[in-house]
């Protein structure tokens, strides 16, 4: 950005105050800022490697991009896959990343929403099994009231025998199958 000075302001007393600023110098980026955008659009292609074959057919990318990510996934050496990165970069940055991110940030936010509910269900799991006077499934059935509390309470005692004979945990899974299918 360079600075130039007013028409009114050339006189002998010069006053930075009244000096103005280009505005066409405005759009120039710094070697850092390039620098760090690409550093950034390189991490945007490292989060897309990382995503299975599936979920990044969700992504409308161009097929040279989805061709590189898909070697970068079946490579072993450490400076192959180095390398490949950095093309990856080269890459995504002929593209509007915008949408890229914002689509991988819903599918994080997704996966986050998933992992919770999948706690909070073995949670619920675990507080029934280990609860002998059915506080727990009094509360669950309040806030679940369409759940068949029969149902439960046959996995809840089946899974308990089976822990306490050593047997393979059919019930267990059970459990937390039916409390999975019917709590979304």
């Amino acid at each position: 950005m360079s600075l130039k000075r007013k028409p009114e302001a050339m006189t002998s007393t010069e006053n930075p105050d009244t000096w103005d600023t280009d505005s066409s110098d405005d759009d120039i980026i710094s070697k850092s800022e390039l620098k760090r955008i690409a550093e950034s659009k390189q991490l945007l292609g490292k989060e897309l490697a990382s995503l299975s074959a599936d979920k990044l057919n969700e992504f409308s990318l161009p097929d040279e991009l989805t061709s590189a990510i898909h070697a970068y996934q079946k490579m072993n050496s450490h400076s192959a896959m180095k390398r490949q990165m950095q093309f990856i970069g080269k890459l995504m940055r002929n593209i509007d990343t915008e949408p890229v991110a914002h689509q991988l940030n819903l599918l994080q936010q997704q996966s986050q929403k998933n992992s919770a509910h999948h706690h909070m269900l073995e949670q619920w799991r675990e507080r029934l099994l280990e609860d002998s006077t059915n506080v727990a499934l009094t509360e669950l059935m309040a806030k679940y009231p369409f759940l068949d509390a029969q149902h439960i309470r046959q996995l809840i005692r089946n899974s308990q025998r089976e822990s306490a004979a050593a047997k393979p945990p059919k019930s267990f899974r059970l459990l937390f199958q039916y409390l999975k299918q019917m709590i979304k």
